[in-house]
């Protein structure tokens, strides 16, 4: 992948992740029919996988930068 198309699909990805946190938490505040119980327990657990989400590829990607990338791929990170 290129230089461009590489910095262009991270900001898609980023644009996209962000619009997908914002709705999610939006629609969760203005649940008007879950009980107030209900709604911090679902925001807690949205967190949780958001941020299990964010160490998992930390994880992923230390994987394969020690691994199985090629040498040159490790020189650009």
């Amino acid at each position: 992948m290129g230089t461009w198309l590489g910095f262009l699909s991270m900001i898609s990805v980023g644009l996209l992740g962000g619009a997908m946190y914002v709705n999610v938490f939006a629609n969760l505040v203005e649940d008007t029919k879950m009980a107030e119980r209900d709604r911090e327990a679902s925001i807690n657990i949205v967190s949780l996988f958001v941020s299990l989400g964010i160490v998992t590829s930390s994880l992923f990607e230390l994987l394969m930068s020690n691994t199985f990338l090629p040498p040159d791929a490790k020189a650009s990170c």
